[in-house]
């Protein structure tokens, strides 16, 4: 008995905040019995894959890493041989801004310039990798908005006038 056609039209869009959507248009051919749907992330880090029933056409594939970017490929599975492979599209799956705040930002005046220290936001409310974050005060010092390279602190900014009061923010992103 020959190997079932590869199924064909495989597509892949984001299923929320973690997961995507894969379908495809089922595989012609006798003794089709599911889909073995692959994925992997373009730098190694997280592989597998799932099985959906030969009815199916599509599944959610959950619990993927955020701002990672994974290939995709179905192989249709017979009682007898497997299809080629067949490949969708690559996808990166999007991240969302922080939902939460840094926590315990922290100020240690100097005569013109202020020293900043702060937490992450809780890993519950960071939706994916921090990558930045932007401190900004009003009045404005000339050196602000100001974005540290590192994600803690302590960053020192200069440019503050003496006996002038100051409220600052700081946003993760």
């Amino acid at each position: 008995t020959p190997a079932p056609s590869p199924p064909s039209n495989v597509r892949v869009s984001q299923n929320g905040l973690n997961s995507l959507l894969v379908t495809w248009t089922p595989s012609a051919g006798p003794n089709v019995t599911g889909y073995t749907i692959y994925y992997q992330q373009i730098d190694g880090r997280q592989n597998g894959s799932v099985k959906a029933v030969e009815t199916d056409t599509s599944i959610v594939i959950t619990g993927l890493t955020l701002g990672a970017n994974f290939s995709i490929s179905v192989v249709t599975n017979s009682s007898t041989l497997p299809s080629i492979v067949t490949y969708g599209p690559n996808v990166t799956i999007q991240q969302k801004a922080p939902s939460g705040s840094p926590e315990m930002l922290h100020a240690v005046p100097g005569e013109r310039e202020v020293e900043f220290s702060w937490s992450p936001p809780p890993v519950t409310q960071r939706n994916g990798v921090i990558t930045s974050y932007t401190l900004s005060c009003s009045p404005s010092p000339s050196s602000l908005p100001h974005s540290p390279s590192s994600q803690s602190g302590p960053h020192t900014v200069a440019g503050f006038s003496p006996n002038t009061h100051y409220s600052c923010s700081l946003v993760a992103s």
